[in-house]
């Protein structure tokens, strides 16, 4: 295949004549490609093709024939290389694109390729970007240059937008334009100019505070409660805080299979934990994973409280969600980065629950954040807490964040910031206020513990389901255990029978598993069981003094 460039043989009024790209490839294929450009032909040198210097601005239009002749370059090495086709170098020499605009572009292609998150970003931020411009219509590729982002940014620091924001919506329309520059669709790069970046400044206005959470706030918004919608808000937006501030999407990708080596000695020591990964780090090289420990007595009631929450209020309307029985910590059946909308719709529901007690879902994280500055927690441990990386160098080749020195300051500071919010009373308050609600018992923190429940330690690990007492086979082992030992009044022939048969029915080979656990570990599960009867009348010995306090800021509420 040939590109040569070439004068029509036509001759304008002016006395010049069209310059055209001739391609060639064998006998029985020709394009004429159009420059837009008008030579004279006096004082063109085919050989040399550019124009002489004689030829009245030569240097303006050899600097326009240097661009294509780059660009026949780039055609020449992209169809020997098999990666652009015959039909394609024309428009590629013109510089026109299959999609002539953004809008069709990312609804047509970068809805095929991208992540669903990414594309609804792309969606919505492009439609900002036209709104501030006051376009109406589409906004084509070839109406992106330096003057649109000088106006765009003009008008936005007029309207006094955060500089993060306006960055955010360059980086989103730079961002489409990359995608379609790698699809072939546009044959130069966008980008806004670095000194224009740097000239965006942040408007001339009081920061609002950043909103968080006391304790004491949250201990008063439990007195208001009066749906198990409104409780199961509540409990999520506290199991965000007890496990350092994680999103809603880190919430619904938490599973077992994250549990760091799990096993019942560990559980009984109170010493598991997951190894984490944020659900908006998991796209970055220097993301790292965060050891979260699950407190036995503490965050994994409630998460088992909240497990059973969702499938209640759920289950009729999206089955589909809901998250196996037998996964104690993963509390639904989606991928949030997939489906993004359906993700946000789902959790703007719970939003407004919390919205009656003047709190947000993101609150957590910063009150988190917050108690940990108030306990004096240096900086690199506070970022590490909520992985975030503190020096992106150091970060990356030289910290061992899992040196047990430092893996241990970042789990006491975790405790500490615990302790400092009264998070275990705040847990206490949102059990002790589930019982009181008007749901099905099985629902409810009413755990019963009795000699009969030899694998009481695993179950509550692996199980996290005890609402009953076993009716019969109380002395009998755990492969005597089934189905038919656990039903409930309110469970049988309803939706949630499926759920909790798959739970407690086990195949041959499971029951003969757990027994050999059991067996090997009985020791320590009798000391446990010891220790929980004691756990339990302690609790039993702490709901009078809660309820009083509780009852105390319920009369604060009204006055």
């Amino acid at each position: 295949m040939t590109i040569r460039f070439t004068l029509k043989t036509a001759i304008r009024k002016d006395g010049k004549q069209a310059l055209l790209l001739r391609v060639t490839h064998g006998r029985n294929h020709t394009k004429w490609v159009g420059t837009d450009l008008n030579i004279d032909a006096k004082h063109w040198d085919a050989k040399q093709e550019r124009c002489k210097k004689s030829h009245p601005a030569s240097e303006d239009l050899n600097r326009q024939i240097a661009k294509f002749k780059t660009k026949r370059e780039t055609a020449l090495a992209k169809f020997d290389a098999g990666t652009m086709t015959l039909e394609r170098i024309p428009k590629f020499l013109k510089g026109l694109a299959d999609y002539k605009s953004l809008d069709e572009y990312v609804m047509d292609k970068v809805g095929e390729d991208a992540q669903d998150v990414t594309f609804n970003d792309y969606v919505t931020k492009l439609k900002v970007f036209k709104s501030h411009l006051g376009i109406t219509g589409v906004l084509e590729f070839k109406e992106l240059d330096n003057a649109l982002f000088r106006k765009f940014i003009k008008v936005c620091s007029k309207r006094k937008l955060a500089r993060d924001s306006v960055l955010s919506y360059l980086r989103a329309i730079t961002g489409i334009c990359s995608r379609a520059f790698e699809d072939n669709v546009i044959f130069e790069e966008v980008k806004v100019p670095k000194l224009m970046k740097k000239g965006i400044k942040n408007p001339s206005r009081i920061r609002k505070p950043i909103r968080t959470v006391p304790s004491r706030e949250f201990l008063k918004n439990v007195t208001k409660i009066k749906t198990i919608q409104q409780w199961q808000s509540m409990a999520l937006w506290l199991l965000q805080f007890g496990l350092r501030g994680l999103y809603n999407a880190d919430l619904v990708k938490m599973t077992e299979e994250e549990v760091d080596k799990p096993n019942i000695i560990k559980w009984l020591k109170n010493e598991t934990y997951i190894y984490h990964l944020r659900s908006k780090s998991e796209h970055h090289n220097s993301h790292t994973h965060m050891r979260i420990h699950l407190d036995k007595n503490s965050t994994l009631p409630l998460l088992s409280a909240v497990k059973r929450c969702i499938l209640y209020t759920t289950v009729k309307f999206h089955p589909e969600i809901i998250a196996s029985s037998k996964d104690s910590l993963k509390l639904f059946n989606y991928n949030p980065t997939e489906n993004s909308k359906f993700h946000k719709n789902i959790w703007d529901t719970k939003q407004r629950r919390l919205k009656v007690f003047g709190m947000r879902f993101k609150d957590a994280r910063k009150t988190f954040t917050t108690e940990a500055k108030a306990q004096l927690i240096n900086e690199d441990t506070r970022k590490i807490l909520v992985g975030r990386m503190n020096d992106p160098v150091f970060n990356q080749a030289y910290d061992n964040n899992e040196d047990k020195r430092i893996s241990d300051a970042v789990q006491n500071a975790h405790k500490q910031v615990l302790e400092s919010y009264n998070y275990s009373n705040c847990v206490d308050a949102l059990l002790f206020k589930l019982d009181d609600l008007k749901v099905p018992k099985w629902i409810k923190n009413n755990l019963k513990y009795h000699r009969g429940f030899v694998a009481v330690a695993f179950a509550e690990q692996k199980k996290g389901w005890f609402s009953t007492v076993r009716k019969k086979n109380i002395n009998k082992e755990l492969d005597a255990v089934g189905w038919q030992d656990y039903k409930w009044e309110e469970v049988t022939r309803t939706p949630y029978e499926d759920y909790f048969r798959e739970c407690w029915c086990q195949t041959p080979k499971e029951k003969k598993k757990l027994l050999e656990e059991l067996e090997e570990y009985k020791p320590q599960i009798d000391k446990y069981y010891k220790e929980k009867i004691e756990l339990y009348k302690a609790r039993e010995k702490r709901e009078a003094p809660m309820r009083k306090m509780l009852k105390e800021l319920e009369i604060e509420n009204s006055i």
